[in-house]
């Protein structure tokens, strides 16, 4: 079978020919193929993004590009099937590390900008939206938690906007399917924050997945300790006491709240529950528009959770601790 379209080089490409998110109508027949070996090939792919909103620029909760950089270097350097979106600052370094793998055969990029997602139209009023709040005084002094003015859901629609997109990029990932594969599985381009031991050891991630369900992980305090080293270093976060239920979270004690209940770094599912989430997802978002509120994906997703329990297989775990719960093997993770 033929591989993935490749691009002539990569100055070229990013100039003159861009891959741009791919057309919903595409029909099945156009999609490219891998030349992976029956006996070697997988039933997963994994999806991720990678866009510049200018974090490097904050005074708080700064994160330079380089350091995503550093960061995504154990997820790109994984022998599995990969799906990227990504804007002109990162193009290149994902290209070429993928190259110097070995692994443009598995490799499939889309070079993208912020406004290309349906959900950047809702921009403004997210602006309009977080800035009101931020002049807001009485608010933050009588109920909403005063460390989450910084924060970036509560500063930057641009984030929002982002980290709300991810579903959208799955739902792209499984209707393009360029590796023909059940599952897809959006993993943060920044998992484990340069943390290699949370990734396998052998660089192949087999996992295992139930279908027709989203599959994702509940961060608990418990579960919690033996990484908040690493968190911490970049943001405080409360988790969830151990085992208490998602569905006594709402809105209210969710919104500008420091509760992490689900990784938001970690989704999981088929073609089927992938389009139902998507849809929910983006709905949601502009729901809470509509009620003068945005937030990350993290409420969003436990408020879809919240309303269609029936999609969703919960896991409760670390916060960076899927390669091991859902891999075959945990002793082929280093701890």
């Amino acid at each position: 079978m033929a591989p993935p379209s490749e691009k002539p080089s990569t100055n070229e490409t990013s100039r003159n020919n861009p891959t741009r998110i791919i057309n919903t109508h595409r029909p099945p027949h156009t999609r490219p193929t891998t030349t992976v070996p029956p006996d070697e090939k997988d039933d997963v792919t994994i999806v991720t993004a990678l866009m510049d909103i200018g974090r490097g620029d904050w005074d708080r909760y700064r994160r330079p590009l380089e350091q995503y950089h550093i960061f995504m270097e154990n997820l790109l350097s994984l022998q599995n099937n990969m799906v990227i979106f990504t804007d002109t600052s990162s193009y290149d370094f994902i290209h070429k590390y993928r190259k110097n793998m070995g692994e443009m055969h598995r490799t499939k990029i889309h070079l993208i900008t912020l406004n290309d997602l349906p959900l950047s139209r809702h921009l403004d009023a997210a602006n309009k939206i977080i800035q009101e709040e931020r002049q807001d005084d009485r608010l933050w002094r009588s109920i909403w938690d005063p460390a989450m003015k910084d924060h970036p859901e509560a500063r930057s629609a641009e984030y929002d906007v982002l980290v709300n997109s991810k579903t959208y990029f799955l739902y792209n990932a499984t209707l393009e399917d360029p590796f023909s594969t059940e599952f897809f599985v959006w993993i943060d381009a920044g998992y484990g924050h340069g943390n290699q031991s949370v990734f396998p050891y052998s660089n192949k991630w087999k996992p295992r997945f139930p279908r027709n369900k989203i599959s994702l992980i509940k961060v608990e305090a418990a579960a919690f300790k033996e990484f908040q080293t690493v968190l911490w270093r970049w943001f405080f976060v409360q988790l969830t006491p151990v085992h208490d239920s998602i569905s006594g979270y709402t809105i209210d004690s969710l919104y500008r709240r420091n509760w992490s209940v689900v990784s938001g770094g970690f989704v999981a599912g088929d073609k089927r529950s992938i389009g139902q989430l998507h849809t929910l997802v983006h709905r949601k978002f502009i729901e809470l528009t509509y009620h003068n509120k945005v937030d990350d994906d993290q409420t969003v997703l436990v408020l879809v959770i919240n309303q269609h329990p029936h999609l969703f297989s919960i896991t409760h775990g670390d916060w960076f601790d899927a390669f091991r719960l859902f891999g075959p093997d945990e002793h082929h993770y280093m701890r």
